[in-house]
């Protein structure tokens, strides 16, 4: 968390650099048989990735991709192809675009949770793809939606009109680590 002092004076003294502040949402799921999202594949890659690099979307300063809530990487294109070929990329695509993608977090297993683990695109779609996501959870049996998100604007407002809701008030600051391995 963002006020644990031992772990602030931990990642100082290592010298990490801090890149954003996160915070834990949460949304019940969507009763509807009706679902706007596409599993998207391999073949797909290029246009996902060409909508992941565009950088002014979402005001992203990195593409963050979480792992076990606590464990964040970079968005690379190796990972990216890693998550397609285990099915858990999701993509709302509207008069044959791709405006919006969403990777399940495939790292946590859980029988009612459906974890978000990055999501990104146009920011006039960001409500309609994280409601989307919550009827994708409902086709899957899950119960509740979850993920990780940055502290913005963009995020915030789509977040709230989507009905999600902070599971603490607490605030995970992302720091990237300048610890090499010797």
């Amino acid at each position: 968390m963002s006020d644990n002092e031992i772990m602030l004076k931990i990642v100082s003294r290592r010298g990490d650099n801090k890149i954003a502040n996160y915070s834990i949402y949460k949304a019940n799921i969507l009763a509807s048989k009706i679902n706007k999202l596409f599993k998207l594949e391999l073949k797909n890659f290029d246009d996902i990735w060409s909508l992941v690099v565009r950088e002014n979307l979402l005001d992203h300063k990195q593409s963050l991709y979480t792992e076990n809530i606590g464990k964040c990487q970079t968005l690379t294109p190796e990972l990216l192809k890693e998550c397609l070929i285990a099915g858990k990329v999701f993509g709302l695509i509207q008069n044959e675009r791709l405006r919006g993608i969403a990777i399940q977090s495939y790292s946590e297993i859980s029988e009612e949770d459906f974890y978000i683990g990055y999501l990104h695109g146009e920011p006039e779609i960001l409500t309609e793809l994280l409601c989307e996501l919550c009827k994708l959870a409902y086709s899957l049996g899950k119960s509740v939606v979850k993920g990780l998100f940055p502290l913005n604007d963009s995020f915030g407002d789509a977040l709230s009109q989507a009905a999600f809701q902070k599971i603490n008030q607490g605030e995970i600051g992302i720091y990237r680590s300048s610890f090499k391995p010797g």
